[in-house]
């Protein structure tokens, strides 16, 4: 009888398909950061870089095919950081090819300091491959830096006063208004003007404050702007009301899925009803408002058309 020698059943992991490779890797990597929505206080993970720079360094030290693949595939390579050392946002901006970048900028705490300080004078040259851009400051000086000059292909913007007391001398018109595809903003306490036509792609609009020094005018003219609008919080952010009960401006928002208004003022969460026609997708609504506006109970009827009630129910809160 003859004997056929043992035969290895499992084959080395560096001989499976290129393809086959990047895909483990990548699945062993932390989200992206397209994983993040500005909506409803859902921020970026501020820790992203650091915790992706570290597990993908550990990867890299597994063997040489390893190696090679991270170092030569651009995706493996999607932020910057003022967390993370600059010899790091070095290799990322080396390695990324020119690929889109998300761009990270914190210092909440004057007593910590970042890695990186420098960040914006090191990728100022790259501002055309900013994809996501997330600032979150205490120095209000830091957004002026930051957002006085275009960045052309950014998609998303996220911005964090930790206070938001302070108002800007000069404020600078967000990206010079340069920037066409921005599809998800959430601005928390940052006040500064953006040029309307900025936001005629805008998908998801998050706008906290106080301090936004926002006009009901202005609210509705950039509205009108943004026909693909798909989620909307508004909270504490528009401090002038001028249009009379009698005057109505219809704005459609035919995507809209998502609705919370939290302005507290009866005249603003009224002004904003009034203007906007009941969007035909409208799924979830979200109003607080103060307890004098509740004895009125047709605040709700006038605004959703018959059909739109019953799928609203159990999705639609209002609230003192």
């Amino acid at each position: 009888m003859e004997i056929c020698p043992p035969v290895e059943s499992l084959l080395p992991i560096d001989w499976l398909p290129l393809e086959a490779i990047i895909e483990i890797l990548r699945i062993s990597l932390p989200f992206e950061v397209e994983d993040y929505s500005p909506y409803s206080g859902q921020s970026p993970n501020w820790g992203f870089a650091r915790a992706y720079s570290r597990q993908l360094w550990d990867l890299r030290r597994v063997c040489k095919t390893w190696l090679s693949v991270i170092d030569g595939t651009p995706s493996f390579w999607p932020a910057v950081s003022s967390q993370v050392p600059r010899q790091i946002n070095t290799t990322v901006l080396l390695r990324s090819s020119g690929r889109p970048l998300a761009v990270y900028y914190t210092d909440p705490d004057a007593s910590i300091k970042p890695d990186d300080p420098e960040l914006l004078e090191f990728m100022t040259p790259a501002r055309t491959s900013w994809k996501a851009l997330a600032i979150k400051s205490a120095e209000t000086m830091s957004f002026h830096n930051w957002l006085n000059a275009p960045a052309p292909n950014v998609e998303k913007i996220h911005l964090d006063h930790c206070y938001g007391t302070e108002i800007m001398v000069n404020r600078p018109v967000l990206l010079r208004g340069k920037t066409k595809n921005v599809r998800e903003v959430s601005i928390v306490r940052v006040a500064l003007p953006w040029s309307v036509d900025m936001f005629s792609s805008l998908r998801v609009l998050n706008l906290r404050g106080p301090g936004l020094g926002i006009g009901m005018d202005y609210i509705l003219s950039f509205l009108s702007q943004s026909p693909s609008l798909e989620i909307l919080c508004l909270t504490h952010t528009v401090t002038q009301v001028w249009t009379p009960e009698t005057t109505r401006h219809p704005i459609k928002l035919p995507q809209l899925r998502t609705l919370e208004i939290s302005e507290g003022e009866e005249a603003v969460t009224r002004g904003l009803f009034r203007h906007i026609t009941p969007p035909p997708l409208l799924t979830c609504l979200r109003v607080h408002f103060l307890a004098l506006f509740m004895s009125n109970g047709r605040f709700g009827i006038d605004f959703l058309t018959p059909s739109q009630e019953p799928s609203l129910v159990g999705k639609s809160t209002f609230e003192e």
